[in-house]
């Protein structure tokens, strides 16, 4: 991808925000993407580009979301699944979130798009919870271009392994890990009201 990027010249940073549009669709990590673009264009522009290119994929799922019923249900069933039935995340757990290596980031944006009150709200936020991620892996992508081959294969190795462990362990996280002990024991003390009521 960076040879075929680099040699097609100015266009360059169009096709690279293309990729990441289609990125989902080929089920292509953030973070494969975002670290070629600090190699080829540097920490400033990599930058800027995959934050364009991640705030209109955010936008077009948001479009595919309000247009298509099932595919909204789906990402129910998923939230569901990897967080329990009424789990909901703010936007500064939401930008954790998303700097760990091959987290699934439609399904961090469906959160985004529940916390939001208008498409502009749900841009706003897609944009602030995104710039963290496209300045880190867009400056692990410059570094990694002044390492030698060995050096680079090592730490790409090293981010796999971790991200890998990182997701294993998240996976099977409970609502008590994820919250303190005091949030969770507030609701649970108002559901019982509700309930005795």
């Amino acid at each position: 991808m960076i040879s075929f990027t680099q040699s097609i010249g100015w266009i360059a940073p169009l096709f690279f925000i293309v990729l990441h549009l289609v990125r989902p669709m080929l089920f292509i990590p953030i973070v494969l993407i975002c670290i070629p673009g600090g190699i080829l264009f540097g920490p400033v522009l990599g930058s800027l580009y995959s934050l364009i290119g991640l705030t209109l994929s955010s936008c077009l799922f948001y479009g595919l979301l309000n247009r298509f019923g099932y595919i909204q249900n789906r990402f129910r069933r998923l939230r569901k699944r990897w967080f329990g039935e009424h789990r909901s995340l703010n936007v500064k757990q939401i930008t954790i979130l998303k700097l760990i290596p091959f987290m699934h980031y439609q399904l961090l944006t469906f959160f985004l798009m529940e916390r939001s009150s208008s498409f502009k709200d749900y841009v706003i936020k897609t944009i602030w919870s995104n710039i963290p991620l496209v300045l880190v892996y867009t400056l692990i992508g410059r570094s990694i271009s002044t390492l030698s081959p060995l050096a680079t294969v090592v730490f790409v190795l090293l981010l796999l392994i971790i991200s890998y462990y990182i997701r294993e362990k998240y996976e099977v996280m409970k609502l008590r890990d994820f919250v303190s002990k005091k949030q969770v024991d507030r609701v649970e003390k108002k559901v019982r009201m509700r309930e005795f009521i």
